[in-house]
Parts: C-alpha cells; sequence; structure tokens
C-alpha cells in the first residue's frame, strides 16, 4: 500500500543527482502529502534522521536522502544527500539492514528515544515540582486548594520546561511560553475565586443564632398605647383597620404605604442555635437616610397612657450620631413560646443559647425628621464572631415626625371607630 510521504520520497528520488543539497519549504511538502501534521511545525523531534521507523524518515532516507538542518520559525527544512545514495530503496521500502536500518538492537532503534526525551525531562520535572507543592500544601491549606494549586503549578513546570528545551527553534519556544503565561493567568484567576467564594478562611462564620424581628409588638405595647402611622400624599376617607392588634394595624399601614409617627418600637427575639453561649452586643444604629417629616395626613391609635419606665434601648433620630442607649427601669413583661418563657435582655451586653434565648427592645423616635435606619448587633461565640444587620425585612426601619406639614388628622378609637379631627396635629 502506498504510504502518505511516498510523493516526497519519489520528488526527491527525481532530483539530479548533482544536486547534493535542498531546502523545502514546508509549503511544498504539504503540497506534496497533503498536509504536514501539526507536531512538524512544532517539534524538532519529527524530523530527527535517526528515527527511521518512522513513516516520514523511511521516505527521505530510502530516497538517498538525509535531514541536515531543520528552521521551524520559517517552516524550511534542507535536505542532503547521504554518503551511500548509490543504495538507494523505493520510497516507502524498508532501508536494507547494513544502511543504517534499525534492526533488532540497532543504534537508531536506540536513538528514536531522543525524539521523546524533551517531553520525558518536562514531564519528570513537573512532577517533581508538583510532588513538592502538594506536600507543602497540603499542610496549609484544604485540600480542594492543594488539588487546585498542584495542576497549575505542574501545567506551568511542564509549559516552561518545554520552552526552554525548545530554545534552539525560537517558534516552538514561544508557543510554549505563550501556554505557559496563559496557565499561569488561568490559576491565578482559580485562585482568586476560590479564596473569595470557596475560602473557609474568607467566608463569614455561619451565625450560631436565629433573629425574630417585631415592629410595634402588641404583646408589649397595647393597642391604647399611644401610636401614630403617617402617610405620604394625599389621603382621603381611609378605611380603618378592622381591628387595632398588631397585625392587623401593621398591614394597615404596609397597604396604605405608611410609615411609623414619631417612634418606632421593635422588639427582637434572639435564640442560640445550640447550647454553647453567645454573646451579644449592645445594638448600634446605622442610619441609611434623614430628611424632612412626610407631608401628608397621620392617624392617631388609641390614647396615650401613664409614663412607661421600660428596660429597652432609646434611640434619638435626631441626633447627628444617633445611639442604642440602654435604660434600666421596669421591664416589658416575659414572652411566652413554644420553648418557655423568654425573658428581657437585662443589660446593654448579655448572652444567649438555645436554653436561654432574651429579648430586647428598642424606641427610636424623632420629632424632626423623616427617617430610614438599621440597627446592627455583633456577636461572638466559640473564637467566631461577626455582624447582624436587622431591619423591616429586607427594607429600613421608617419613623417620621408629625408636623404642621400633616394636612389631616385622623383619630382611631379603640372601639375600631376612626374620626377626623378639625385640624392638623402641631
Amino acid at each position: 500500500m502506498p504510504g502518505k510521504y511516498d510523493p516526497l520520497g519519489r520528488h526527491l528520488s527525481d532530483r539530479d543527482k548533482g544536486e547534493r543539497r535542498l531546502t523545502m519549504p514546508f509549503a511544498d511538502i504539504d503540497r506534496l502529502v497533503g498536509q504536514l501534521p501539526a507536531s512538524a511545525r512544532s517539534r524538532p523531534g519529527w524530523w530527527t534522521d535517526d528515527a527511521e521507523a518512522r513513516v516520514q524518515v523511511r521516505a527521505w532516507r530510502g530516497a538517498g536522502w538525509r535531514v541536515e538542518s531543520l528552521d521551524l520559525a520559517n517552516e524550511t527544512v534542507t535536505f542532503a544527500r547521504r554518503a551511500d545514495d548509490g543504495a538507494v530503496a523505493a520510497p516507502g521500502q524498508r532501508a536494507a539492514a547494513g544502511d543504517d536500518g534499525p534492526g533488532p538492537g540497532s543504534g537508531a532503534a536506540r536513538k528514536s528515544w531522543r525524539s521523546i526525551a524533551g517531553d520525558l525531562r518536562a514531564g519528570a520535572i513537573s512532577s517533581v515540582t508538583a510532588g513538592v507543592t502538594a506536600i507543602i500544601a497540603a499542610g496549609h491549606i484544604p485540600w480542594p486548594a492543594v488539588a487546585l494549586l498542584t495542576i497549575g503549578v505542574t501545567a506551568v513546570a511542564f509549559g516552561a520546561t518545554q520552552a526552554v528545551i525548545s530554545w534552539g527553534s525560537a517558534e516552538t519556544a514561544r508557543k510554549w511560553l505563550a501556554a505557559t503565561v496563559a496557565v499561569v493567568l488561568l490559576t491565578a484567576g482559580g485562585v482568586a475565586v476560590y479564596h473569595e467564594q470557596f475560602d473557609p478562611s474568607t467566608r463569614p462564620a455561619g451565625q450560631p443564632f436565629t433573629a425574630t424581628v417585631s415592629t410595634d409588638p402588641s404583646s408589649l405595647v397595647s393597642p391604647q398605647e399611644c401610636r401614630t402611622v403617617v402617610f405620604p400624599g394625599p389621603w382621603r376617607d381611609p378605611a380603618p383597620p378592622p381591628t387595632l392588634t398588631q397585625e392587623a394595624v401593621n398591614g394597615w399601614e404596609q397597604s396604605e404605604h405608611g410609615v411609623d409617627g414619631i417612634q418606632t418600637l421593635v422588639a427582637i427575639v434572639l435564640q442560640g442555635r445550640s447550647d454553647q453561649d453567645v454573646v451579644i452586643s449592645s445594638p448600634r444604629v446605622v442610619m441609611a437616610s434623614r430628611t424632612g417629616p412626610l407631608r401628608g395626613p397621620a392617624a392617631e391609635l388609641g390614647g396615650c397612657g401613664g409614663e412607661v419606665k421600660p428596660r429597652l434601648f432609646t434611640v434619638n433620630l435626631d441626633q447627628q450620631n444617633p445611639s442604642a442607649v440602654f435604660r434600666n427601669g421596669t421591664p416589658f413583661p416575659a414572652l411566652a413560646s413554644v420553648a418557655g418563657v423568654i425573658r428581657q435582655a437585662r443589660s446593654a451586653v448579655f448572652t444567649i443559647s438555645a436554653s436561654d434565648p432574651e429579648y430586647f427592645v428598642v424606641q427610636a423616635t424623632t420629632t424632626r425628621h423623616f427617617v430610614r435606619w438599621y440597627l446592627e448587633v455583633s456577636w461572638q461565640s466559640e473564637g467566631k464572631s461577626g455582624t447582624l444587620r436587622i431591619g423591616n425585612g429586607e427594607q429600613p426601619f421608617a419613623t417620621s415626625s408629625v408636623s404642621q406639614l400633616v394636612n389631616r388628622m385622623y383619630y382611631l378609637r379603640p372601639d375600631g371607630k376612626m374620626i377626623s379631627l378639625p385640624q392638623a396635629r402641631k
């Protein structure tokens, strides 16, 4: 069967006997044999003349030629006639044993290892480098990071070694260097993504407790206590809430896009996920925005009873940098839950666990502004720490003063009737 490189052998055989040297561009050889493989353009070993067992070598050696020089950068190869060109074998046939043929145990067969010597050296160097990297990294970073780093270092070491070995061929060396740089960039990107998304040392610690937030809680403030709702924009003939319970009034306020007037009362129940103690810090106030009071009507619920001296945190939202101040007075009643009675926090910094939940109350007031605000509490447990931001769901709490900008004032009586006051509240 004719071989792929037989046309190259015939081309060389047909040259004039006086022509001792022939330089051929790869493109000319492509036209003769169809297309050279990619390795012919990247690996000098493909043209190694002593690897006669390969079909391309048998083609030119069978025609009485050998490879004298190679220029991969310019894609040319120079053939020279062999000294024993009188013994010319037909293209595609094996050379005679006396013509440096690759018989068993011959030098040509042994020398054929040179064609992969570079790959073997690069593989050995990259393997040793990868092993050392894995041993060093194993004691310092998690195993997914060890695997990622080892693969990257292996690829970089292999590519860099091949670039050094191929330094005699500028084009091949450039290709290996480009591949090495690409691997370095990919590895760096992978390390950055791992560090940002998956590294346990950079991920926030899991919160060891649950937090339940309730605004204007009726379990702590009866419906008859002072509560005002301010509504932005025009508002006429409102339908009152069905009852003056916490859920009904909160739902009514939300449906009418209203906000708390003058004060917002927030109760926060904290319970640990285990019996391990969690230390909770005093809440901090984070301002989201502060503007002038809302323009619009307001509705006052119930009547104002006597002065309450609760044990709670008070916040004056009109201050330049509002802070939560602990007031140690008469405590709110204990809350009942499926886990038992939940006590109110007795100091600014307190401790919770699964069997010892506690709650605290924040009373935020303003007489001059419309304020959107959050609370933050810091926690510590078993050497870990974190911060929990608390708001009205995903949104900040909202509190507005009630001033002369209110264009209508309504009063919701305890019996559910709502009447309009003759003038706005000053």
